[in-house]
């Protein structure tokens, strides 16, 4: 397809029409290939497609753009659109009477700042700087959210906290992806998508396909949305997925991270997993924080033997996580922090943890149902700066080469249940634990 910029005369306020059609013809010409129905998607009048498709065709020196800027445009103004869509009128107008005053919000700029925001909408975007503009470029003009490369082409959204609500249009955002068969030179080469902490955000009729097509994305986080049912499949170029604190729901099917070999990072708290852990999640080669709390949990810690890269991993208050911690777990020489407290874990503290090869930095295994001593070996865990034992039913004395590190090394705090002497705390020195017991400790 030509990519040209195309020859026709510039605009004029009097033919907005005739403006909107030459749009929605070029766009067309454009798309035709590809598997989206942009016709009919864009016929009516109250869709977020045709109100993006009539503000793109409002903007200054519309007819110079080159097809790729406009499908730019078009993309950008879909997500305006479809996410801001209860402040529109059906023309794509600002609706005042659909706009809520804020009480109070000291911390947000006044009404007269030229920042873009809007402190006094409390539905709808906080932060407008740009998109609504019909001079400004996104790319060139700074607008808010939107990072581009050094070929005008779209590489980082970032719209966090900024009251995005309704349906986010992935099927429209697909051709800002950098490869694949959505891929159009000049538009996008979107690397990084951040979209949390939206809470009403979700994504159009619970679909989530689209997503996988955005070829090139490495970063997307949209954790404290509205985003339900099944994670939707992902593209295979993904480095960070942060899903946090949506409403997912599982059981998760195994292959549901198949593929995905570039993940370095997946964050799954408050997901609600309801099953053991996908084979496919456990099984990335490079995989090295991955964070599960609060995510209805089942089964036990064996899948942590199939992680050769795990930096940071925490399972944190998942009740029906159980069995012991597994002494291949000191083997893991990459780990430097591995949280498990407030599960219904069993067993004895493994010496391995210290001798295994591992280095631990951080180790949290408060509230569970742990038994036995605290093995003298954990005094050579060099690094070892927090040891977090306290509400289990571990009992004896704490080795005093532990407690020397409290004072010669850089363990800076060490929690037990020592209020009631089921561990000893004082017999070497006083002061060896930093807090005694669940409430004292405030874990």
């Amino acid at each position: 397809t030509d990519m040209s910029p195309t020859s026709s005369p510039p605009s004029t306020p009097s033919d907005v029409d005739s403006e909107t059609e030459w749009v929605l013809s070029t766009i067309v010409e454009t798309l035709d290939p590809m598997p989206y129905d942009f016709l009919s998607l864009s016929s009516d009048a109250s869709s977020y497609q045709y109100k993006a498709l009539k503000r793109t065709s409002e903007q200054a020196g519309v007819r110079s753009f080159s097809k790729p800027k406009l499908i730019q445009y078009w993309v950008l103004y879909c997500i305006y659109y479809a996410t801001n869509e209860s402040v529109w009128d059906e023309d794509g107008q600002l609706n005042r009477d659909n706009l809520f005053v804020r009480q109070s919000d000291e911390s947000q700029p006044s009404s007269g700042s030229d920042n873009g925001s809007n402190p006094n909408a409390s539905f709808g975007w906080k932060n407008t700087k740009g998109w609504d503009s019909y001079t400004l470029d996104p790319c060139r003009d700074g607008w808010f959210g939107v990072v581009c490369d050094e070929f005008d082409q779209v590489r980082e959204i970032r719209l966090q906290r900024n009251g995005l609500s309704g349906n986010f249009p992935f099927r429209e955002v697909v051709f800002l992806a950098g490869a694949g068969r959505f891929h159009i030179p000049g538009t996008g080469n979107l690397r990084v998508l951040e979209i949390f902490n939206n809470e009403n955000l979700t994504y159009e009729g619970n679909d989530g396909s689209w997503v996988e097509s955005l070829i090139g994305l490495q970063v997307l986080n949209y954790r404290h949305t509205n985003f339900s049912g099944g994670i939707p499949s992902l593209p295979y170029t993904l480095q960070e997925l942060d899903c946090s604190y949506t409403k997912h729901t599982g059981p998760m099917p195994d292959n549901t991270f198949a593929g995905l070999n570039e993940l370095v990072l997946v964050n799954l708290d408050g997901v609600s997993l309801q099953s053991t852990l996908p084979i496919s999640l456990y099984m990335i080669p490079n995989l090295r924080f991955l964070y599960i709390r609060d995510a209805a949990l089942t089964g036990n810690l064996a899948y942590m033997d199939n992680m050769p890269a795990i930096v940071e991993h925490a399972v944190d208050k998942n009740p029906l996580l159980t069995g012991p911690v597994f002494p291949f777990i000191g083997s893991l020489s990459t780990l430097r922090s591995f949280s498990a407290s407030d599960c219904s874990l069993t067993g004895t503290l493994p010496s391995e943890l210290a001798t295994g090869g591992a280095n631990l930095v951080q180790l949290w295994l408060h509230g569970n149902n742990l038994t036995g001593t605290i093995p003298v070996e954990y005094s050579a865990i060099e690094d070892l700066r927090i040891l977090s034992l306290e509400d289990n039913d571990i009992s004896g004395t704490v080795p005093i080469e532990v407690c020397l590190n409290r004072f010669d090394g850089e363990l800076t705090s060490l929690s037990v249940d020592c209020h009631n002497y089921e561990v000893d705390c004082t017999v070497f020195f006083p002061g060896c634990c930093s807090c005694c017991g669940r409430a004292e400790c405030g874990s």
